[in-house]
């Protein structure tokens, strides 16, 4: 038996004169989905069966012993959480760099953005947890005499003479702007703008009140843009 053509038409010939409900779909109005939505949604859902499975090895143990208090409502849940977020944040960022020129690398070694993203994070954690006061020791000393805290070391390394100029520094911002920041856009603009500002305007901003992240994209944009600004000069 031949199968009937479909006309197209809504509801079509076939299942008119057949007196069924007509079941065709209109390919062309359908939403595409690209590789990368797939993936992002196949991420959220096993992230969602890790989370069901934990929530019933939970219920699992509570049944078992009903005096014992449920991990998810204990205080040591918020640092497990934390970590997880930076683990997403470092996955992101290093999935945005492999896949930000449109084709998926299996592996593109220190270019892949996960050095990167881990080290952005590790900072970002640090500046988060400044009330801990961790220790790292100096070389040369021993016991309590050999370590300072990591904030007040961090103060120590920072020094307003290592920044150039302001003009120089606005050139090499705008330069990040015009070339890096329109391909990768990691970096908001306004942000980039008021962190300059006030690295230049408020006294000793840059010493000892801009945040570890802060230190960290300025210089990495400065290093990111000088390669455009020394090549501008040359060609001058």
């Amino acid at each position: 038996m031949l199968a009937g053509k479909c006309d197209k038409l809504q509801p079509c010939g076939s299942c008119d004169r057949a007196g069924v409900p007509c079941i065709y779909t209109d390919r062309t109005k359908e939403r595409k989905y690209n590789a990368d939505h797939v993936e992002r949604l196949e991420k959220r859902i096993r992230q969602a069966e890790a989370r069901n499975k934990s929530l019933a090895d939970e219920v699992s143990r509570a049944r078992a012993n009903p005096d014992a208090v449920p991990s998810s409502l204990n205080g040591d849940q918020k640092p497990l959480r934390a970590h997880a977020k930076t683990q997403d944040a470092v996955g992101e960022i290093s999935y945005l760099a492999i896949n930000a020129a449109g084709e998926r690398q299996p592996y593109l070694g220190s270019t892949s953005g996960v050095l990167l993203a881990e080290l952005i994070c590790s900072s970002v954690k640090l500046g988060l947890h400044t009330d801990l006061t961790p220790t790292t020791s100096l070389p040369g000393g021993s016991g309590l005499r050999g370590t300072v805290p990591m904030a007040q070391l961090l103060a120590v390394v920072r020094r307003a003479d290592d920044l150039p100029s302001r003009a120089l520094a606005q050139e090499m911002v705008s330069a990040y702007l015009n070339h890096e920041n329109i391909i990768y856009p990691f970096i908001y603009p306004h942000f980039l703008s008021n962190t300059l500002k006030q690295v230049y305007e408020e006294e000793d901003y840059y010493v000892s009140r801009a945040s570890p992240s802060e230190v960290f994209i300025l210089n990495m944009v400065f290093a990111n843009a000088s390669g455009h600004v020394a090549k501008y000069d040359r060609q001058l």
